[in-house]
C-alpha cells in the first residue's frame, strides 16, 4: 500500500507531500518547501522515524516555493531531482526570484532528469 504525508511549510504555506510504499519502504519527496532549518529538521524526522529510504526528488513546477528544499533534500538524501523540462529556466533563476521576495535560499541543484508522460521510476 502507499502512504501518504503532507507538510506545510514557509510563509507561502506550500504543501510538501511524501509518498511511499508501506512494505519496501521506498519513498518519494514532493515539492520540498522546507525553507528553515525546523521545517528541514521536521521534515527529516518524520523520515528516519518510519525508516523510509527515498529514492526521488520530484518538483511538479519550479515557482520558488515548489523548490526552496531542494539543496538540503539532495544533500541529505543523495537522490535524484526531477523536474519539467519547461521549468528549468525558473530553478536555474531561484536565487533572482528569491531577492523580489526578500528571501535568502540556497540555490536549487540542477536536475537529473526531465519529468515526461512516458517516464516510469523505479
Amino acid at each position: 500500500m502507499i502512504s501518504l504525508q503532507k507538510f506545510v511549510f514557509s510563509s507561502f504555506q506550500e504543501n510538501t507531500y511524501l509518498l511511499w510504499d508501506d512494505d519496501s519502504k521506498d519513498a518519494m519527496i514532493i515539492d520540498p518547501g522546507c525553507l528553515e532549518a525546523y521545517e528541514q529538521k521536521e521534515l527529516s524526522e518524520f523520515i528516519n522515524s518510519k525508516a523510509l529510504v527515498p529514492k526521488f526528488l520530484i518538483n511538479t513546477h519550479c515557482h520558488i516555493d515548489h523548490i526552496f528544499g531542494n539543496a538540503f533534500v539532495k544533500s541529505e538524501f543523495d537522490i535524484p531531482l526531477y523536474i519539467p523540462e519547461k521549468d528549468e529556466l525558473l530553478l536555474k533563476n531561484m536565487s533572482e526570484q528569491c531577492k523580489l521576495f526578500g528571501i535568502d535560499a540556497e540555490d536549487s541543484p540542477l536536475p537529473d532528469h526531465y519529468l515526461s508522460e512516458e517516464l516510469k521510476l523505479n
